[in-house]
């Protein structure tokens, strides 16, 4: 009786019976073919069998493997399944392979193509931004913020709920819609700049290698026109202006480092081309708006979130970095309208936001400022053109406070700039800039400006106007020296007195309107650190009285105003007084007392000290002749 299969894959084609005989066993010195990797030529013929292997260790009377299959032809016992081999060999693919690679590729068309429509929506939306910047400005309207509230709160008929909310919203933003100005045009300018052809009829002699135009570029990047101009060799006014026009256009960093060397070296060229008028021309080459001249009032936009979108600001960097390194070589006139372009530049708002430009900004400022005459009355005039450039083209003193604000008090010659501005601004008088503001102010000046109308807290207050007033103030203050003895400078101020603004004649008494008189009739003489202190108190109480005017209400100008008064009264009380500030009780003002008890006391606590320290001294003298 045949054994049962164990298997129940079995092929339905009849298996051929194998031969049962077996081999002797290997010996251990037989050699076995193809062992040998130097002999061993890829096939499996030299592999023992496993048959033969389970041959040898077969016992005796085992059936072998042939043996133990059935030699009857077997039939299908209704099961479809067939050998894991012949499987393997019968199984077709689902899909065709030039199927799959045609699918494959009609997908990645399909991506890119989306991809391609994504860019398309992107730019067109960044277009319409930009073609519609005035409509950005209706988002701040109450009307429109009035109208979205009632699209958050599902339809208020009443509108009491969405007035709350928009005055909720007013309340933790700040006033967006403020006029400001834009120095360049909105949008970003075109990739590819306007350049301008090379002069080859200018690269003459000397210059002629510049005229190849295979090997220019690579002669600029190895210094070879920077050496010549260092041995004295003045460039032609034709390649002057093409190196000029391309130092803010070019791209390569290395070549506009080259220009920037070679345009420094040129001193005279500098000193005789390089005005006002070729400066605003480079800075319309790269995207600044037209200005109309010095006498226009600058043109003032509502507040944009982002009026400039994704613009390189690279050009406006190498404008920055070229006029500092042109600044020792300007002609006077050259500087002053180089610091009015930056002074008009600083009321945009990417100065402030953007680190680089300004930190630019600051270095070119300080350049110029440096390069300008010195002490003497040219310097005063220089400081009088600077300001009157500023009072004029704006009316507003926040304006003129930021501008301010933003030049870099590094130097004393900035910090003195900054003050004559700031003296001028506050007392709404550009004449005030021509004198040093320790020569121009007095303490009756400052006391009559703190008593002036825009310093008043009312329901028409406005809270930027109020804030700029108190920086400009802490400006002009500064180190409170030149209060200290206010009567002795009354001869050194400007003999053409000021006129005072029509809206501060009747509250503002300046000493520049009144120098003759007061020089009359006061005498120089000098005053103690006391008064000084009184005076200070007086300054503080004054700014403390404004600050417990305003109510905040929870409102972020309001806040911001309160915050600098009273930063502005603790620096006079403990850094420009000369002593620190009385600790006072409650209770002083109900008894009456007009000085501190320690002030009153000390002259006692003193002489009770003495005495005490003689009786002291004499009791150990008593002591030591006992003693003895």
């Amino acid at each position: 009786m045949q054994p049962p299969s164990s298997s129940p894959n079995i092929p339905s084609s009849p298996i051929t019976p194998q031969r049962t005989q077996t081999k002797a066993p290997l010996s251990r010195n037989d050699v076995i073919r193809g062992s040998d990797d130097e002999d061993s030529d890829g096939s499996d013929d030299s592999l023992e069998s496993l048959s033969e292997i389970a041959a040898r260790h077969r016992k005796p009377g085992q059936p072998t493997l042939a043996s133990a299959t059935p030699k009857a032809k077997r039939v299908a016992s209704g099961s479809s399944r067939t050998a894991p081999v012949v499987q393997l060999q019968t199984q077709k693919h689902k899909y065709d392979l030039k199927a799959l690679l045609k699918h494959a590729r009609e997908d990645d068309a399909a991506d890119e193509s989306a991809r391609r429509a994504e860019t398309l929506l992107r730019l067109g939306d960044a277009n319409k931004k930009v073609t519609e910047v005035p409509k950005v400005e209706d988002v701040s309207h109450p009307t429109n913020m009035r109208e979205a509230a009632k699209e958050l709160l599902h339809g208020d008929e009443e509108g009491s709920k969405g007035d709350k909310l928009v005055r909720a919203m007013e309340r933790t933003t700040g006033d967006a819609s403020r006029p400001q100005y834009y120095f360049f045009e909105f949008g970003a300018p075109s990739r590819d700049a306007r350049r301008t052809p090379f002069p080859r009829l200018a690269a003459k002699k000397q210059w002629s290698f510049l005229a190849d135009t295979s090997t220019r570029e690579e002669t600029f990047v190895r210094g070879l026109p920077t050496a010549l101009a260092s041995k004295g060799k003045e460039l032609p006014e034709e390649l002057y202006q093409w190196i000029l026009d391309e130092v803010c256009v070019e791209k390569n960093v290395q070549l506009r480092m080259q220009y920037c060397n070679l345009i420094s070296l040129c001193r005279e060229n500098t000193r005789r081309l390089v005005d006002g008028n070729r400066l605003q021309k480079i800075l319309e080459n790269i995207g600044s708006r037209k200005f109309l001249g010095e006498n226009s009032k600058w043109h003032m936009s509502p507040g944009l979130e982002q009026p400039y979108g994704e613009r390189n600001w690279s050009p406006i960097s190498a404008f920055l970095r070229l006029l500092e390194r042109m600044a020792p070589n300007l002609a006077p006139e050259s500087i002053i309208s180089g610091i009015q372009i930056l002074i008009r530049m600083s009321l945009d708002p990417i100065v402030s936001r953007d680190i680089r430009i300004r930190i630019d900004h600051f270095s070119t400022i300080e350049a110029l400022v440096s390069a300008l005459p010195g002490t003497g009355k040219q310097w005063d005039d220089c400081c009088s053109q600077i300001c009157s450039y500023l009072c004029h083209g704006v009316e507003r003193t926040s304006q003129r406070q930021l501008a301010i604000s933003l030049l870099p008090p590094s130097t004393p010659r900035l910090c003195e700039v900054r003050r004559r501005l700031a003296a001028a601004a506050l007392f709404q008088q550009p004449d005030l800039s021509y004198s040093h503001p320790d020569d121009a102010l007095t303490r009756k000046d400052i006391l009559a400006r703190l008593d002036a109308p825009d310093f008043r807290v009312t329901h028409e207050t406005d809270y930027e106007e109020l804030q700029a007033n108190i920086k400009l103030l802490n400006l002009v203050i500064d180190d409170g020296s030149f209060l200290r003895c206010p009567n002795v400078t009354q001869s050194s101020r400007p003999a053409t007195p000021a006129t005072p603004s029509p809206a501060l004649k009747q509250t503002l008494p300046l000493a520049a309107t009144q120098s003759s008189s007061s020089s009359n009739n006061s005498s120089p003489t000098e005053t103690s650190a006391g008064d000084f202190d009184k005076f200070i108190d007086m300054l503080t109480r004054k700014l403390k009285v404004i600050h417990d005017t305003i109510s905040d209400n929870s409102l972020v100008s309001r806040k911001e105003v309160k915050a600098d008064i009273d930063t502005v009264g603790k620096r006079l009380a403990h850094t420009v007084r000369t002593r620190p500030p009385p600790k006072t009780s409650i209770v002083d003002d109900l008894i009456g007392h007009t000085k501190r008890d320690e002030d009153i006391g000390k002259p006692k606590q003193r002489e009770f000290m003495k005495k005490w320290a003689m009786q002291r001294k004499n009791g150990a003298d008593a002591n030591a002749e006992s003693e003895a």
